[in-house]
């Protein structure tokens, strides 16, 4: 049970056998061991540093419990909670602000179309003046 659930945990928390062993104070070799099921009858402190770097308070809590994943204490959750919200309304504050800058750019873009449009019209108001009765446009000779 305890090789299985070893296994289980460390690929749940994406570690090698290596970096769980510097985590936990002990050689690869004897996290190897451990995931074969080679040690008949491991120690508890060993076995509670292999535990506390998986994040569980100690062996009796990682092999009693049927999640894959330490519960968080109360203060860490919270101040995850915290970072979360505070992350979100920083998103929502930036979405707000690009909003209001695409907004100001589509009644320039409006804008600069109307003027454009004006423009157009008085130029097609001076070619019929023009061709009523002034004088002809000017062409060039090749």
């Amino acid at each position: 049970m305890l090789a299985e659930r070893l296994l289980v945990l460390r690929g749940e928390a994406r570690l090698s056998r290596r970096e769980l062993a510097e985590r936990a104070d002990v050689s690869h070799a004897y996290i190897g061991m451990l995931e074969r099921g080679e040690i008949a009858n491991p120690g508890g402190p060993r076995l509670d540093r292999v535990a506390r770097a998986l994040g569980w308070a100690d062996y009796h809590a990682m092999l009693s419990s049927t999640e894959t994943v330490a519960p968080r204490p109360d203060a860490e959750r919270e101040a995850l909670d915290h970072d979360r919200r505070t992350w979100e309304a920083r998103q929502e504050a930036l979405l707000e602000e690009r909003l209001a800058e695409l907004r100001g750019l589509f009644l320039e873009a409006r804008a600069d179309y109307a003027a454009m449009l004006r423009i157009m019209q008085a130029v097609l108001d001076r070619e019929r003046t023009g061709r009523a009765g002034g004088p002809p446009p000017a062409t060039t000779r090749p």
